[in-house]
């Protein structure tokens, strides 16, 4: 293949940046344009030097050969650590392509990672989810998806499916030493053993899209019931202006935190009400299309007032909505009517809380987390947010559905072969044993470089 050369780091101001090469060239190119020389001779060591366009200097930088195969492509690599900017980098990037190089594509360096066979296309896809992480525990996930996770659970998955193919296979065979209806006991107890494994996969990835994504968090209620104040509250920041004055937030404020790891992106809104103000009108519309964005709800009542017909209005909004119930102020006197609001929101969870005296804000927190992710702490399991390797999945779990179908129909072992080698194809396909077109479609989505 031919020999790529790349910018990894950014083009801004910054102490380091870094060029790369890869390819069989590699060697060869940088030493033409270094002063280092016999660099194959330290692999993985730091060599110090210039990089020269002839006689004239280019920069100082360092210099580290990374010995096929074992470099992040599989291949030899060289990187050359510049000062940082875009002069430096730009520089020595147009030296390398003018001594035989090619500029890289789009992810091709991790795509070379994977046609070396380092990694699989699960763990190529979390390289740029780890570039993405805008959490910590984006980062955890996606560096477990890394170190191979997915790829584990799905390769035990079908460890167990080729077991049936096998008992099968067997059973095509001999026919005369096959005991059908004894067969067909254990197939349907390991198939539908298989079937779990995948749907437990599938409802686990519901929290990995949540995760990754965050929880668009509506914050709503009639004016002057503290809304504003369990934004700052649950943001630990002063974002929303808080007064005693009914209708001080007019427009949406926005402002995420992370709740046990898991990033919720709180909206404030102005208070729902009719009103003649065309400004706070405008800002009560906002309200609306944030509620109908989000979801979840927090829908805060004060406990020194009565429900009264905007809570109502607000009440028919969010009954099928995922929502808490906030009653907020219980430092105040006793008006507010539980019995009422359970009774028109059945089921509904209600937390009690105090922002003047830090009281119930934990429970809030935790409530919110539980009522989002479906548990009250995050699985020690893979949890995958890829579309394309969830639809592969649910692929995998009809097929095995179909195995089971004509199991119970009594259909010949050709026809239950079938599906199950489908579902086992499906399984090949998401750590990437398979089409050309499916692998481009993925590294499309990186930035060169990486």
């Amino acid at each position: 293949m031919d020999t790529i050369a790349a910018i990894s780091t950014s083009l801004q101001e910054a102490a380091i940046g870094i060029v790369r090469l890869s390819g069989n060239k590699s060697l060869e190119i940088i030493e033409k344009i270094s002063t280092v020389k016999n660099i194959h001779k330290t692999p993985r060591l730091m060599n110090y030097g210039f990089i020269v366009d002839d006689d004239k200097k280019i920069d100082e930088v360092l210099i580290v050969y990374f010995k096929a195969p074992n470099s992040y492509t599989t291949e030899d690599m060289v990187e050359v650590h510049t000062h940082g900017g875009s002069i430096s980098l730009v520089r020595v990037l147009n030296l390398m392509l003018k001594n035989g190089a090619r500029l890289a594509d789009k992810g091709e360096f991790t795509k070379r990672a994977f046609l070396g066979g380092r990694i699989d296309l699960t763990q190529a896809e979390s390289v740029m989810d780890l570039i993405s992480a805008k959490t910590p525990l984006n980062f955890d996930i996606a560096l477990s998806h890394l170190e191979g996770e997915i790829s584990k659970t799905v390769e035990g998955i079908q460890s167990k499916i080729l077991e049936q193919l096998a008992s099968i296979a067997l059973a095509i065979d001999y026919p005369e030493e096959d005991d059908r209806e004894t067969h067909e006991i254990d197939l349907k107890t390991n198939l539908t053993d298989i079937r779990e494994n995948l749907k437990t996969i599938i409802d686990d990835s519901e929290k990995g899209i949540i995760i990754e994504s965050g929880i668009n968090t509506a914050i709503i209620g009639k004016p002057n019931v503290g809304k504003s104040s369990i934004l700052n509250k649950l943001s630990k920041k002063e974002r929303a202006i808080v007064t005693s004055i009914a209708g001080t937030t007019r427009d949406t404020i926005e402002q995420s935190t992370l709740i046990k790891g898991v990033r919720f992106n709180l909206v404030d809104t102005a208070g729902i009400r009719d009103t003649g103000d065309e400004v706070e009108r405008l800002g009560v519309e906002r309200s609306k299309k944030s509620f109908n964005e989000s979801e979840l709800v927090l829908f805060v009542l004060s406990m020194d007032e009565e429900l009264n017909d905007d809570d109502r209005e607000i009440i028919k909004l969010i009954s099928d909505k995922k929502h808490l119930i906030v009653v907020n102020k219980t430092d105040k006197n006793v008006v507010l009517n539980i019995s009422e609001i359970k009774s028109l929101l059945k089921g509904s969870d209600i937390i009690y809380t105090s922002v003047l005296k830090n009281e119930g804000i934990e429970e809030l927190e935790n409530k919110m987390f539980e009522l989002s992710i479906g548990s009250k702490e995050i699985p020690d399991r893979p949890l995958i947010h890829s579309i394309r390797q969830i639809d592969l999945i649910k692929k995998a779990t009809e097929s095995i559905s179909d195995a089971l179908d004509a199991v119970d129909q009594k259909l010949a072992y050709d026809y239950i072969e079938v599906d199950i080698k489908m579902a086992f194809d499906y399984l090949s396909e998401v750590i990437g044993v398979t089409g050309t077109d499916i692998v481009e479609e993925v590294f499309s989505r990186f930035c060169v470089g990486k």
